[in-house]
């Protein structure tokens, strides 16, 4: 009978245990506590296009560039993107150009990288 009563009394303790560390792994998810930074970049970057495609460039870019400052290869295409063709702000081949050499060096996405970097040489060769 001890017995009985220690495995129920363990049960309970397993079923209290589990639900607090359910309930409180749902709250930090839900607060995006528990996000990995991937995620939350992603979706600033989905954002982003999103803005792009509905014609607000300028809003594209004002979230693209702190991403692309901190390094994020992800916003460096999109940003050198839009320098080159001058999508919410002055065009810009050198500054595009560099981000594209950034990423080449990472081996990001490399054939829209070279192809950029293709398109910026012949404009330079005229």
């Amino acid at each position: 009978m001890a017995s009985s009563i220690f495995t129920k009394k363990y049960i309970f303790f397993l079923i209290v245990i589990l639900s607090v560390s359910t309930f409180t792994t749902q709250a930090f998810l839900s607060k995006g506590f528990l996000k990995g930074n991937s995620d939350s970049i992603d979706e600033q970057i989905d954002r982003a296009l999103g803005y792009s495609i509905n014609g607000n460039h300028a809003q594209s870019v004002r979230l693209l560039t702190p991403l692309a400052e901190k390094g994020v290869d992800r916003a460096k295409l999109y940003l050198g993107v839009a320098y080159y063709h001058g999508n919410g702000v002055n065009r810009n081949t050198k500054k595009a150009q560099e981000l594209f050499f950034e990423l080449q060096k990472t081996h990001y996405e490399p054939g829209i990288v070279n192809t950029y970097l293709n398109l910026i040489g012949s404009i330079a060769q005229k």
